[in-house]
């Protein structure tokens, strides 16, 4: 339920700005054995950074990347077109 309301309150009311891929590895699934993971991403909005997972294996540190958040409650954010 969460997602759809994140993907339903981005797709109308969202903003877009740059982040940054950092040094902050998401581990996937069963990742002791796979050893996937990706990388977060971070991002400033009035002053606060966030951190999200980025979710993309392919990207890495340093890329800059655009996503695009809820103004009200940045916590929600997603990579530009992941709709």
């Amino acid at each position: 339920m969460r997602g759809n309301l994140k993907n339903y309150l981005l797709n109308n009311n969202s903003e877009i700005t740059k982040a940054i891929i950092v040094n902050e590895e998401n581990y996937w699934g069963n990742s002791p054995v796979s050893k996937k993971f990706s990388y977060s991403y971070e991002f400033t909005v009035e002053g606060k950074i966030y951190r999200e997972d980025s979710r993309n294996e392919k990207l890495k540190i340093g890329d800059s990347i655009l996503i695009e958040y809820l103004n009200s409650y940045p916590k929600f954010s997603r990579i530009m077109n992941e709709k």
